[in-house]
């Protein structure tokens, strides 16, 4: 499961031998009872001002099982949940289940809106060294007292919540005594909401973000309140409204800095909203220029490469149905090779549409260059390939691993950073290897 820009509800899934099951982006969805299992890499890849809730949410005279009480499980390479400074688990009396062997429980940096402290309590840590098992920075997590793993809180009733056509949605609840907080207010907004009552429903978000801004439901009462404008089907000066409130909580410093991060992307959404499609390309854009090597600049390009196809949709892409079909191709294929991290742009073939018989890589054109260059090589089989350039002392300068299907590709060389002189360019793929030498003259 992978989720950009996602929020909602995530239950009872089963994700199995995949690199990551479960990886979020802007997003803080509620996760009841998933199994997020086998993962090679991590179960659980939070990052972008995510904040997934995996715990019932106490409202201080309830427990309502909205989320809470998932399975996590394997050996991954990395962890079972990682994530980034800006990102983290609402997982504290979570009563999730968590046995990934030998590997850590958690891994990444623990944001500074926490304070150095993570709270994990009330989750099944399987190994009894589990001190030694949270690959932490930034701080600690505090994971004791622990949940035995088969004493869960008793159910004194459940609620069923409409979700659409004739079907509803089903909450266990336990009762609690009176003792109301932060998450007694977002119950009360998650009731607003789910019984239809938006305004309301915003109204209170927006004191759980005002009044408990550290608190962890208030970046998720950020998104509900996207969510909530959605669901009414707002004008478009709601919008307007929640692009000044978005950009008064982008702009001030006493907000962490995840509510921040999650106000400037919905400042973009309600432009996408109030149809001006063209300027929140060119957002995501500068988003991406400013962030070329951490998940945020990821984030843009998705969000840039899906509102480009949807302008594309909307008639302004030239007339032509074959015209319009073959850009929305484009981009969906670039979208693909983002998400997916393969390149899966439309192939160059040569022999006029054959695939090629051979390896081959070409002389690099021109040659002299400067500052660029263009190599070009031929592929007869699918396969991963690795693309290497080296000085004249043999230290390798660059190097790209990727799948790529049979065809013929080329790259570009940028020689901005490097000296002038004699270097050497490889291809590999299987038993394949072929070098070839190229000279930068500035």
């Amino acid at each position: 499961i992978e989720l950009d820009n996602a929020n909602g509800t995530f239950k009872y899934n089963i994700v199995s031998n995949f690199v990551n099951s479960f990886i979020t982006s802007y997003s803080s969805p509620y996760l009841l009872k998933n199994t997020f299992s086998g993962a090679s890499e991590k179960n659980m890849d939070i990052y972008c001002s995510s904040i997934p809730v995996m715990r019932p949410v106490n409202s201080g005279t309830t427990l309502s099982w909205l989320s809470g009480n998932n399975y996590i499980s394997g050996s991954p390479s990395d962890a079972g949940i990682g994530y980034t400074e800006d990102a983290y688990p609402n997982i504290d009396s979570g009563f999730s289940i968590i046995n990934v062997g030998n590997s850590d429980y958690m891994s990444g940096e623990i944001p500074g809106s926490l304070d150095g402290i993570l709270y994990a309590t009330m989750n099944y840590w399987t190994d009894e060294s589990a001190s030694q098992k949270f690959n932490v920075s930034g701080g600690e997590v505090i994971y004791d007292p622990a949940f035995d793993g088969s004493s869960y809180p008793p159910i004194d009733y459940y609620d069923l919540t409409e979700i659409g056509f004739g079907l509803y949605d089903t909450v266990y609840v336990e009762s609690l005594g009176d003792n109301p907080q932060a998450d007694n207010l977002f119950m009360q907004a998650y009731q607003s909401e789910r019984n239809h009552q938006y305004l309301q429903a915003i109204n209170l978000y927006k004191q759980v973000i005002t009044n408990y801004r550290n608190s962890t439901y208030a970046p998720v009462s950020l998104s509900r309140i996207f969510n909530c404008l959605e669901k009414k089907i707002s004008s478009n000066n709601e919008y307007q409204l929640l692009q000044t409130y978005m950009s008064n909580l982008k702009t001030n410093n006493l907000y962490n800095r995840q509510i921040r991060e999650i106000a400037e992307d919905f400042i973009i959404k309600a432009k996408v909203k109030l149809g001006y499609l063209q300027s929140a390309i060119n957002n995501y854009q500068t988003m991406y220029q400013q962030n070329q090597n951490n998940h945020k600049g990821i984030h843009a390009l998705i969000n840039k490469e899906i509102l480009t196809a949807m302008l594309n949709d909307t008639g302004d892409a030239p007339t032509g149905g074959n015209n319009v079909y073959a850009k929305l191709t484009k981009h969906k294929l670039r979208l693909l090779s983002i998400i997916t991290g393969r390149d899966y742009t439309p192939l160059k073939v040569t022999n006029n549409g054959a695939i090629p018989r051979e390896y081959k890589l070409y002389q690099n054109y021109p040659n002299p260059f400067n500052p660029t260059t263009t190599i070009k090589y031929d592929l007869p089989n699918d396969g991963f390939i690795a693309l290497k350039i080296y000085d004249v002392l043999g230290k390798e300068l660059y190097s790209k691993t990727e799948y790529k299907t049979a065809g013929s590709y080329q790259v570009t060389l940028d020689g901005i950073n490097y000296a002038s002189g004699l270097y050497f360019y490889r291809l590999e793929s299987g038993s394949f290897v072929q070098t070839r030498k190229m000279v930068l003259i500035k």
